[in-house]
């Protein structure tokens, strides 16, 4: 099975991270930014250009932001049986300038590294859905809802941000629930060809 995992607020703790970097920006005091409703952090009065600064900023200590619990740990076991590829939007044209994404690039592999996440394939793309896999797992709430327009099958990473999202295979944001999934899967022969 081919299994096509986000990085973003799936493996890695993103928005906490970007909690960090706004609350140190407007010197507030840590903890003060709770997790986004919104997927465009409206609870955290972003506009699309502060998102941008404060995403750069995040992007280039990309290195030193945490992992999910069992993330890795997870991972490492459906590797050996299953091709892993690491699908993100990280780098895209939208969010980082022509000189920031080869910066962007490394420090996503250097990440992967160093949270020992082992794949396949590494895939930065704006248009998850155009990558081949057998299932997805995904928090953003437009490459949900575009694998729900192209009939692809996906496990929601859960986040407040996309509550309003129909459920297709699993919610959960366990990476053991999702191991276990994908494990019974695997053992209905699914997905059938």
């Amino acid at each position: 099975m081919v299994i096509g995992i986000d990085i973003d607020g799936v493996l890695a703790k993103y928005n906490e991270a970007l909690a960090v970097v706004v609350e140190q920006a407007r010197s507030l005091p840590p903890g003060t930014l709770k997790a986004p409703t919104g997927w465009n952090f409206p609870d955290w009065d972003l506009n699309r250009e502060s998102f941008r600064v404060y995403h750069s900023v995040l992007m280039t200590n990309i290195v030193d932001m945490d992992a999910y619990s069992n993330a890795s740990e997870v991972v490492n076991e459906l590797a050996k049986e299953h091709t892993i590829k690491i699908i993100t939007s990280r780098g895209s044209a939208r969010l980082h300038d022509a000189e920031m994404r080869p910066r962007v690039y490394k420090g996503t592999v250097d990440w992967l590294q160093k949270h020992n996440i082992p794949y396949n394939d590494i895939c930065f793309v704006e248009n998850k859905s155009q990558v081949h896999a057998d299932v997805y797992i995904e928090d953003s709430p437009a490459h949900l809802e575009s694998f729900i327009e192209t009939n692809k099958r996906y496990i929601i990473y859960s986040h407040r941000y996309n509550d309003h999202i129909k459920e297709d295979l699993l919610r959960t944001s366990n990476w053991i629930e999702i191991f276990d999934k994908i494990c019974h899967l695997k053992a209905n022969s699914w997905p059938r060809k």
